[in-house]
């Protein structure tokens, strides 16, 4: 009974191919892969085989950057962004066959955390937040994201000690 309401359900979605749009969505419908049009929040229509529909959420998203260690300091991050120009981000990134665009934000967010950490003599905390926000924003653009705010989770300095003798002597 589970099989034929499923196949009913599916032929139903490819005979009637409605998309439902939420508020804090929008989408973008190509036309045999090329012609990105952005979709506002309703329901919306597309053509089997003809178009198709990817819907992300534009509401703030956070994200967790890897944890680094350059030497002694171990630095991780997270990052607050949003979707700012769907149609620029589905050309950029998920046109290309590279649908994780969070990845490469990621990445670019890192990579920019090792620059510094690498070429400072004396890194500390502040200035390395103050690095990556001076330049993430405009790395995240050419993906059609809006970066709202990098953070620091840790930015640790551990130092190894070791104790001859034992304790007590």
């Amino acid at each position: 009974m589970e099989a034929l309401v499923n196949l009913i359900v599916s032929l139903w979605n490819e005979l009637f191919p409605w998309v439902k749009i939420e508020p804090w969505e929008r989408g973008v419908r190509t036309t045999f892969g090329r012609h990105p049009k952005e979709l506002g929040p309703g329901v919306r229509w597309a053509l089997p085989f003809m178009h198709t529909v990817e819907v992300e959420n534009v509401m703030a998203q956070p994200l967790d950057l890897s944890e680094q260690t350059f030497g002694e300091t171990v630095v991780s991050g997270r990052l607050q962004y949003r979707i700012s120009d769907l149609c620029l981000l589905y050309c950029s990134v998920v046109a290309e066959g590279r649908e994780d665009y969070e990845e490469y934000l990621g990445n670019d967010a890192c990579s920019l955390v090792g620059e510094y950490m690498t070429d400072e003599d004396d890194p500390t905390p502040e200035d390395l937040v103050e690095f990556v926000t001076g330049q993430l924003p405009e790395m995240c653009e050419q993906y059609g994201i809006q970066l709202i705010r990098y953070v620091l989770a840790d930015y640790t300095v551990a130092g190894v000690h070791r104790v001859f003798g034992g304790l007590g002597q």
